[in-house]
């Protein structure tokens, strides 16, 4: 079974995903009582798939979902991160000054093509799952994403794990400095 989506308009005005729902019921965290619960994993709300009744077993909020659609689906990203190639090499050390094991560490890629020459690809990633590539042309300042594919921030994972500090940078370069720099959480 898909995964859907469950409009909650009542109160909180969005959508809750059901991760691929095993028969008529699936458990999911609650969107009204779930920040103030002490257990942030545990998933009190009960929804029958079928006809989009819920009952939450913490708040006791019950009712039945408005509107079911499917969730939105992606296109899946090339993989272009490995080995790289001798021209995104040089101009990732040499020009932006970025260790290898930085480049390493992030997934960074590189690839050419007739209409963009050569290119570094940044790799972007969901819940540590690959969901977008970005290119950036290393002869022109030219960029492009992938069609189609989500859209997250550059190392956004980084988020849950980081206690003291978030660095917010406005390129992938610029973050890649700061990882260099030794601030992991860019």
């Amino acid at each position: 079974m898909k995964d859907i989506e469950l409009y909650f308009l009542e109160q909180t005005g969005r959508y809750v995903r059901l991760y691929e729902p095993q028969g008529d019921h699936c458990k999911v965290k609650c969107p009204w009582c779930h920040d103030q619960r002490r257990n942030q994993s545990d998933r009190s709300l009960s929804v029958n798939v079928k006809n989009g009744q819920y009952k939450c077993h913490n708040c006791g909020k019950t009712g039945v979902a408005l509107k079911q659609r499917e969730a939105k689906t992606y296109k899946r990203p090339v993989n272009l991160y490995g080995e790289m190639s001798k021209e995104a090499v040089e101009y990732c050390v040499k020009v932006r000054c970025l260790p290898e094991t930085v480049l390493a560490n992030n997934f960074i890629g590189s690839g050419f093509s007739p209409t963009r020459g050569h290119f570094v690809a940044f790799n972007y990633f969901l819940n540590f799952k690959h969901v977008n590539t970005k290119y950036r042309g290393i002869e022109k300042k030219a960029f492009q994403m992938e069609a189609g594919a989500q859209l997250c921030l550059y190392n956004g994972d980084c988020l849950k794990t980081a206690k003291d500090y978030v660095v917010i940078t406005e390129g992938e370069f610029d973050a890649l400095s700061w990882m260099a720099a030794g601030f992991v959480y860019a």
